[in-house]
């Protein structure tokens, strides 16, 4: 038993000798390890930092942000010019709310002088690189159709120690709608390795041999091009992402799928990705570029003058980078900066032999600047260079054919026009041109149809809403035509300032309203279209007439006076002028006035029954029945002048004249209460109040308040 307990004893003590012979091995062990790290460091660190962001990224990955953070702090305090360290640590900066902090790194990871991490063979999703910010909502600017074309220019270098990149040369369907450029031509940088397998995926790279992961992740690199270049976004988007676990500081992939993501309208996404190629290599001049590409569909010129400008500084042969600079100077109001890098753009570019698209793009974008200052003969030669070097610019003949329609070469523009939509039906300004050539040939069905359809392409088409009223204006469509300017008024009321023909569809569908009562509608269709002509007479005189209308005789004179300077010798200004005087008891003036008319147009029985009517005012008793008369000479059926002889008869005492006017009055107007009621008065006069009755009582049923008063009293004595 003693024996037994003797063995045990001696086998813990034996274990626990071994135990601490152990730990004391790896103490030492990891001393001399400590000992010749510090006297063997890795130059400048770079080694130990690769590790930590490595492992940063992977605790991220983790969602562990904070050892992420913690792991980042240690690799930057190895190597304080990392720039993809300091792009990860402000992305978790920014997700703790700490702004300013993030603002420091992001800034930090772009400049100049950070330093790329070597290709390693770690796989890492997409999700574990952090990308900036992607910035303020876009402004109102150009659509994706409106960047610039790219033209060939020199290789990309690619970060060390990959091979050249050369340039692959694509251009993307052009489906914007409207003005500012013809079709994306983009730049993909491929980075080569020998023994490339194509488009076939991922394989050795020698027989036998094991490709290490950054091979892998240019072989998917070169995958994703062949995709883009064919027109396969989506497959390109898939194949740059693997291409970016495999090797997640890949400057090319960046800027190849930043490329990409424009092509799907992802463009705060994209300008993530040339933030990152940036970060990565701040010498790439493609990527600042195509930063500046992604600025400028946002709308942000400013940041896209300041790119294009720095990638031609990074390399000054930049031929693509020089073109888009001169778009961007030229959308900032700057022709002669945008002519001088057109210029300079033609001169970079090769001339090449036959079908040369990249050249016909900086010849299409300086005739676009000589066009805008006034010289449109060199603008025509050079859209005729552009369509010469690429008969299939679409754009190029849309621009000539509105210089030619602006020249009046109608049949010339006509076939630049149809040409250019033959070439690509959904360019809106081509139909809109079109359709302004059909309303000069008075096919107005035609033109609508065109109108429509650059309408349907582009709902905020300003001219094709503006050309499209008119054509329903000439078809008699005015409500139509007045919708139409309502958008335009809305869109761009500059194409309507100024313009006689718009003003008098305004006008011309105010006198419909005006004749149907409807005199307040017709009155703001008269004030459109004084402040679209302010020296539009019709306008004038129609919205006097209208006020009369409303009983407003003081502004109808006014109106009246302002026509008067567009038209001195107008009979029926005269006659309205003088009614405006009438209604403000200014009798000798407006007997003036209905002088000038008569004496301009003897035949019009409306001044003779006005002047008459102004004679009474004077008590011209014997005058005003010599005008009334005539009026009846020219107009037998004319119940008013009737009606106003018989007043003056009554006054001259002649009550039996005045019941006969009276009668002839109701015969030819039976609606006239006034007729009732002053022939009512001429029975009282002769005593045969029965009559009187009778007629006060229709006057009254006819709205005339003061026989319905008289119509009581001799109910009330009879």
């Amino acid at each position: 038993m003693l024996a037994t307990v003797l063995y045990s004893l001696f086998l813990v003590i034996g274990s626990a000798v071994v135990l601490a012979a152990i730990v004391l091995t790896g103490l030492f062990l990891r001393q001399q390890l400590a000992e010749r790290r510090r006297s063997h460091p890795p130059e400048d660190g770079r080694g130990y930092a690769d590790a930590y962001f490595r492992r940063g990224l992977a605790l991220y990955r983790a969602g562990r942000p904070r050892k992420a953070l913690a792991d980042y702090d240690q690799a930057l305090k190895l190597d304080h010019e990392l720039g993809p360290a300091y792009m990860a640590r402000g992305r978790i900066h920014q997700e703790l709310g700490q702004e300013i902090k993030a603002r420091f790194d992001f800034e930090r990871a772009g400049k100049p002088g950070t330093a790329a991490l070597p290709a390693d063979t770690g796989r890492l999703d997409r999700g574990d690189i952090p990308v900036p910010p992607p910035g303020p909502e876009p402004l109102p600017g150009p659509t994706i159709s409106d960047i610039p074309e790219s033209l060939p220019e020199a290789a990309e270098p690619a970060r060390k120690p990959a091979a050249p990149t050369p340039v692959v040369r694509e251009t993307a369907p052009d489906t914007g709608p409207e003005e500012p450029g013809p079709e994306l031509v983009i730049e993909t940088v491929r980075e080569s390795v020998p023994g490339a397998p194509g488009d076939a995926g991922p394989g050795p790279a020698a027989k036998g041999v094991e490709p290490s992961a950054g091979e892998r992740a240019r072989l998917y690199g070169q995958r994703a091009n062949k995709a883009l270049r064919r027109g396969r976004v989506k497959a390109a988007l898939a194949l740059y992402a693997k291409a970016l676990e495999l090797d997640p500081l890949s400057t090319a992939a960046y800027t190849n799928r930043g490329i990409a993501l424009l092509r799907t309208g992802s463009v705060d996404k994209a300008i993530a990705d040339f933030e990152q190629a940036i970060a990565c290599h701040p010498e790439n001049a493609t990527a600042h570029c195509r930063r500046a590409d992604a600025m400028l569909l946002k709308g942000r010129l400013d940041r896209a003058l300041a790119d294009y400008t720095r990638a031609i500084a990074l390399r000054p042969g930049y031929a693509a980078a020089h073109l888009n600079r001169g778009r961007v100077h030229a959308l900032r109001g700057q022709p002669a900066e945008a002519l001088a890098d057109f210029n300079r753009a033609i001169e970079l570019v090769p001339p090449g032999a036959g079908n040369n698209p990249a050249l016909a793009v900086a010849y299409y974008y300086r005739a676009t600047v000589r066009s805008r200052n006034g010289q449109q003969d060199q603008a025509l030669v050079d859209l005729e260079t552009a369509i010469r070097l690429h008969p299939g610019h679409a754009k190029a003949y849309l621009r000539r054919g509105q210089i030619l329609l602006e020249q009046r070469r109608i049949e010339a523009a006509y076939s630049d026009f149809d040409k250019a939509i033959k070439l690509n039906p959904r360019l809106a300004d081509a139909y809109a041109g079109r359709g302004r050539i059909a309303i000069l040939r008075n096919l107005f069905d035609d033109a609508v149809a065109d109108f429509n359809r650059a309408i349907e392409l582009n709902p905020l088409h300003a001219e094709a809403y503006n050309q499209r009223g008119l054509a329903f204006a000439r078809r008699g469509q005015h409500e139509a035509a007045l919708n139409d300017f309502a958008k335009v008024l809305k869109l761009r009321p500059e194409l309507m300032q100024g313009s006689p023909a718009h003003a008098e569809v305004f006008v011309s569908h105010g006198t419909v309203l005006a004749a149907r009562g409807q005199h307040p509608g017709a009155i703001t269709l008269f004030n459109t279209a004084l402040r679209l002509q302010p020296g539009h007479g019709p306008a004038f005189y129609y919205r006097g007439i209208s006020r009369l209308a409303l009983s407003d005789p003081a502004a109808a004179l006014e109106d009246f006076n302002h026509a008067f300077e567009f038209s001195p010798g107008d009979a029926g200004l005269y006659l309205q002028r003088g009614t405006a005087r009438l209604r403000q008891q200014q009798a000798d003036q407006a007997i003036a006035d209905f002088d000038k008319a008569i004496s301009l147009d003897p035949d019009v029985a409306e001044a003779y029954l006005r002047r008459g009517k102004a004679h009474i005012l004077k008590n011209l008793f014997d005058r005003a029945i010599e005008d009334f008369s005539r009026a009846v000479e020219l107009n037998p059926r004319y119940g008013e002048a009737y009606h106003s002889r018989g007043q003056a008869l009554a006054r001259k005492g002649q009550h039996i004249q005045a019941l006969a006017d009276f009668n002839k009055a109701i015969e030819f107007g039976p609606d006239n209460g006034r007729a009732y009621y002053h022939r009512a008065m001429e029975w009282i006069y002769i005593n045969d109040r029965q009559k009187a009755i009778e007629d006060l009582k229709i006057a009254c049923e006819l709205g005339h308040e003061t026989a319905c008063l008289e119509y009581k009293k001799l109910k009330f004595i009879n």
